[in-house]
């Protein structure tokens, strides 16, 4: 059986995205097993299960502050962990500022690709939640688990059928995530010098389903997103292609709305 152990759970950051809800699951999965302390910002209030000791913190300022990081020093100490779990950088690097006054284990989770890496140098243990994001740290022994989520329900056959529908013989890529540059969505959406376009195909409580053409090569690409979100990113990646792509209504679910990059 395994050991019971401490461990502090730590989230620098003042979003709502995946991978907060990574961070909530985590740490309500641990406390089931595990001692388990969060600190994470305030907005988080009421997320946790009962098991998890909650210390609202806002991070959100410099990372380099001395006050954030003398706050965040003192909320570790009092946690007394046998293990902290940083997620994401700046949480990884306050926390490898302050290695050298903790006498802990330290493990660090990359989520996204960042140009620096530096704060997981100093780290016992180093996660990645997808193999390119390990080869981002040569030399480190990476251990690669991709984030988990909860199965969702079943759709109905029809529902399916219809979505599936228009994208028949089709090479297809999906993906799900806020169009922000950390997600690496441009790494497969760029713009050819032909015209550019976006339908709606189907859209329910997540968000929206949406199919980008580029011009007749065969590309396209599934993003399921907050609409104005969705919106914003893909007029944000054509723009900086030098194609500006105008954004008309979504009011209307009822209809496939096109974004124009032409």
């Amino acid at each position: 059986m395994q050991a019971r152990r401490a461990i502090c759970q730590v989230l620098a950051g003042a979003e709502s995205g995946g991978l907060e809800r990574h961070f909530i699951d985590l740490c309500n999965a641990l406390a089931e097993r595990h001692q388990v302390t969060a600190i994470a910002h305030p907005m988080h209030t009421g997320a946790f299960h009962g098991g998890v000791h909650f210390v609202p913190l806002d991070l959100s300022g410099g990372r380099f502050n001395p006050g954030l990081l003398l706050m965040l020093y003192r909320a570790v100490r009092r946690a007394a962990p046998d293990i902290v779990h940083t997620h994401a950088n700046k949480a990884t690097a306050m926390v490898a500022l302050l290695k050298p006054l903790l006498s802990l284990s330290f493990v660090a989770t990359l989520h996204n690709r960042k140009s620096r890496l530096w704060m997981f140098r100093s780290c016992d243990a180093v996660i990645a939640v997808s193999q390119s994001l390990a080869d981002c740290l040569p030399g480190r022994d990476v251990t690669v688990i991709p984030n988990g989520i909860a199965p969702p329900a079943p759709l109905d056959a029809a529902r399916v059928a219809a979505i599936k529908a228009p994208l028949a013989g089709q090479a297809l890529v999906l993906a799900a995530g806020r169009l922000v540059e950390a997600k690496g969505f441009d790494v497969r959406l760029k713009p050819e010098p032909t015209d550019l376009f976006a339908d709606i195909l189907f859209r329910g409580h997540f968000g929206v389903l949406v199919r980008i053409s580029q011009g007749h090569n065969g590309s396209n690409f599934m993003i399921i997103r907050n609409t104005q979100q969705l919106c914003n990113g893909i007029r944000s990646h054509f723009q900086r292609a030098g194609q500006p792509a105008g954004c008309q209504s979504l009011v209307d679910g009822s209809q496939h709305q096109v974004f124009d990059g032409g």
